[in-house]
């Protein structure tokens, strides 16, 4: 009896040590993912660059207006196009403004602006959409780390984003968000860190099934021409 008991709770020691290995083996984001510089490339002219994120390359065109008066009214308009490009994404062209999102988004629980930064796209199925949102302007967005979340729709592929820090620097070069966490569900699967001069983004192993959503979404939130209102 003694020597089943001695076996019991050796076979129960092994097997609750095999549930905790694979949690301790997860690790910090940053740790599980690739790291990729967001470098920029030589494009068809000054105002249109390229760029490379591992294997997505691509080109971008931005633009951004602010209005002010009596320094008691301001507003700020974004916009971009942009292409990607990899042998597992194919060709995608993105069209960024301001408007209204067609996603629901109920998930978000801050005060936001009623417009949104929304994009659609081409070359990537009738449902693809990305849709950021930011919380009203203020004093208070302008002493913190402004709050933004985004969603997108990629294929069979629907990510999650929400403003957060990502590197060691609790502030960044630009009253914008420092960095962004990207979930798909409840998981933590890849980050964007805007906090230093070099944009980095740590995407899903090559071969994941996030990979490419994932690298769109990097590359609209690296771009967006964040600006607090």
């Amino acid at each position: 009896m003694s020597g089943f008991k001695i076996l019991s709770g050796a076979v129960l020691a092994a097997a609750l040590l095999a549930v905790a290995v694979p949690a301790q083996a997860a690790g910090p984001l940053t740790e599980r993912t690739e790291k990729l510089k967001f470098e920029t490339k030589k494009g068809k002219s000054f105002l249109q660059p390229g760029f490379a994120l591992g294997e997505y390359s691509g080109l971008s065109r931005q633009s951004a207006t602010t209005t002010s008066a009596l320094g008691l009214y301001s507003s700020a308009k974004s916009k971009a196009e942009i292409s990607v490009t990899s042998p597992s994404l194919g060709a995608v062209t993105i069209k960024c403004k301001g408007g209204e999102s067609r996603t629901a988004l109920g998930w978000i629980t801050f005060d936001r602006d009623k417009l949104a930064y929304v994009c659609t796209f081409e070359g990537a199925g009738p449902e693809a959409a990305f849709t950021l949102v930011q919380s009203k302007g203020g004093l208070l967005a302008r002493l913190q780390t402004p709050q933004r979340a985004a969603e997108l729709q990629l294929g069979a592929v629907t990510l999650r984003a929400e403003s957060k820090q990502v590197g060691a620097m609790p502030f960044g070069l630009t009253a914008g968000a420092v960095g962004y966490v990207i979930r798909n569900g409840d998981q933590d699967v890849a980050a964007v860190d805007l906090s230093g001069l070099s944009k980095i983004a740590y995407l899903p192993s090559k071969g994941a099934a996030e990979r490419d959503a994932a690298a769109v979404m990097a590359v609209i939130l690296i771009l967006f021409m964040d600006n607090p209102v």
